[in-house]
């Protein structure tokens, strides 16, 4: 059985830190050295250059079947 609880009240920091065990608070520190940009901008400049590429193909294919002139 799948209940949701529903609840709109909002802990301060204090109250965080206590239901987090202290663990909350030292996030930001604990993910600072991990390089973001690195991990997610090669991934998605990669991406993009691939979809510029198949576009490119797309586009080059229609061009010389699918267009007559």
């Amino acid at each position: 059985m799948n209940k949701e609880i529903k609840t709109s009240a909002k802990l301060n920091d204090s109250e965080i830190k206590k239901v987090s065990g202290g663990f909350w608070g030292s996030v930001p520190d604990n993910l600072s050295p991990i390089p973001f940009s690195e991990m997610i901008g090669g991934p998605l400049k990669a991406v993009i250059e691939a979809q510029a590429r198949a576009s490119k193909s797309s586009w080059e294919f229609i061009k010389e079947v699918g267009i007559s002139k």
